[in-house]
């Protein structure tokens, strides 16, 4: 729950509890994100040596070439199903460093309907903000 002060003017709300929504979804996204890649383990010899949560500007997520995984608190704003999309798609870049052909089958192997999942986070990925 939000509490405004009482000498907070309406206007000025958004300033207030913004803040308190992203530290929100940032902490949800913390715990589920970790727990969801965890799931997706299983499928990769290679491991991430890093999940970290944070914002990025243009980007959903994002693997380093030392296999560090950051990820966009505001996907977890999205469905379970994209959640994992997103996951699975950096967890796939710990073998293939690109978007090749072979990076791209190893995400259908994973998540055959990856490509309606890809393509709703192109068309609804704006709606994730606060």
């Amino acid at each position: 729950m939000a509490y405004v002060p009482a000498n907070v003017p309406e206007y000025d709300y958004p300033r207030i509890i913004q803040p308190l929504f992203i530290n929100f979804y940032h902490e949800k996204a913390e715990k589920v994100l970790k727990q969801r890649a965890r799931k997706y383990l299983l499928y990769f010899d290679d491991k991430p040596s890093l999940i970290k949560i944070q914002t990025l500007k243009n980007k959903w997520g994002n693997c380093s070439k030392t296999n560090q995984l950051r990820f966009n608190w505001r996907v977890i704003m999205a469905k379970m199903s994209i959640i994992d999309y997103v996951v699975v798609h950096e967890l796939c870049h710990t073998k293939y460093k690109d978007h090749s052909k072979a990076f791209w089958n190893e995400v259908q192997k994973i998540l055959p309907d990856y490509e309606e999942r890809k393509a709703w986070l192109r068309v609804h990925g704006d709606l994730l903000k606060i």
